[in-house]
């Protein structure tokens, strides 16, 4: 039945030009039969990088965005060079023949304004009142692009994949105007939190950068 042969193919360390045919044909059928499938997109992305004999990995990060000097640095910094088994680069040696290139185009940046919400109540406790603001400091930094799929002899994308990652400040802390044996425990604690300055742009893109990395790892090598 499908579904025994696609669990089959999907604990295959390797697929070859063998069952590279009927591998193919599964996922065909199953992307008829349940498009909505989550292994579907998987299973294609098995069929794309298996077969490779090695892989190019780049990133671009194009000058107009202004992204940190050391993003691709830290979005590709890997201690293990392989793919699903199949080994990559991330500089091109001119020894070595690329057949497949994944590259992470970079397209666009946003970053929101640094914001402070604040709630204003008051607390009291044995008679004493205390008025008490809560202050949220919220700042994010995205960026959006595509991850591509490149045939490197036929000059042809095979799949590409939409994504967006953001990096998200949040910082809590309160203050208050009266009498301190008033406040509540969770008050207290936020009190010994002061105001601090908002992260800049750069840090929070380098933590984009460092989150790009770890879904990098997670989806592609820990499987």
């Amino acid at each position: 039945d499908l579904d025994k042969k696609l669990a089959g193919l999907d604990s295959l360390k390797s697929i070859n030009e063998d069952n590279l045919k009927e591998a193919e044909n599964l996922v065909g059928q199953l992307s008829k039969i349940n498009p909505q499938s989550n292994n579907i997109d998987d299973l294609r992305l098995k069929l794309i990088i298996m077969p490779s004999k090695q892989i190019l990995l780049r990133i671009a990060t194009p000058t107009e965005l202004y992204l940190p000097d050391n993003f691709a640095q830290l979005a590709l910094d890997f201690d293990d060079n392989t793919i699903w088994g199949v080994p990559f680069d991330i500089v091109p040696h001119d020894n070595k023949d690329y057949d497949l290139m994944i590259r992470i185009m970079i397209e666009k940046k946003t970053v929101s304004p640094e914001r402070v919400n604040t709630a204003t109540f008051e607390e009291r406790k044995d008679g004493k009142v205390v008025k008490v603001t809560d202050k949220t400091m919220t700042k994010t930094a995205t960026i959006f692009g595509q991850i591509e799929f490149v045939d490197v002899e036929k000059e042809k994308i095979l799949l590409s994949t939409p994504f967006d990652i953001a990096s998200t400040f949040s910082y809590h802390y309160a203050e208050i105007d009266g009498e301190r044996d008033a406040c509540s425990s969770q008050t207290l604690e936020l009190l010994g939190r002061k105001a601090i300055d908002f992260p800049s742009d750069e840090a929070l893109f380098k933590d984009v950068a460092r989150k790009l990395n770890d879904i990098i790892k997670s989806h592609y090598q820990k499987k």
